[in-house]
């Protein structure tokens, strides 16, 4: 096993029988340090829900916007876990590979604004694009009793 970190201090927090003191131990924890919780707070929306998520998985009090999810502890089954709780919230067509190659709260909400606004217009376009074959399809049959009406004359004169 790789620890998630190592933190360097000057006594071993104990309990009053002068045992280990374990929940002592996981407040020493670097992932909950003020540092993070005074950096730049996710915004509201899909990056205040993916902190929302970061929390819950990696079990810390502070997430930053710009932190990323593998340096703050996260490893690949609690990715698994991230994955099933964000799809369940948020999106339910967001892939693992997305959440590898955006890592940060802030960069993986920048891209699934940016796939949402994509869908809008492509579900838009679409909408256009039947509403132009129905117009094509009377035109279509417009041309084609045209098309009857010369071929009745055609074969009339002959």
């Amino acid at each position: 096993m790789i620890p998630a970190a190592i933190v360097i201090v000057a006594n071993l927090p104990v309990n009053p029988s002068g045992k280990l003191d374990r929940q002592a131990l996981l407040r020493l924890d670097p992932r909950n340090d003020a540092a993070v919780a005074s950096s730049e707070i996710p915004r509201p929306g899909i990056e205040d829900a993916l902190a929302r998520l970061w929390r819950e998985v990696l079990e810390v009090d502070h997430v930053s916007r710009d932190q990323n999810f593998f340096e703050a502890g996260g490893h690949s089954l609690l990715l698994i876990r991230l994955l099933a709780r964000a799809r369940a919230t948020i999106d339910p067509d967001i892939d693992i590979i997305r959440l590898f190659e955006f890592p940060t709260i802030a960069s993986l909400a920048a891209n699934l604004a940016n796939r949402r606004a994509q869908d809008s217009a492509r579900q838009a376009g679409s909408t256009l694009t039947a509403t132009q074959m129905r117009e094509g399809h009377r035109r279509l049959q417009g041309q084609r009793s045209k098309r009857r009406v010369l071929d009745a004359q055609t074969l009339s004169i002959d």
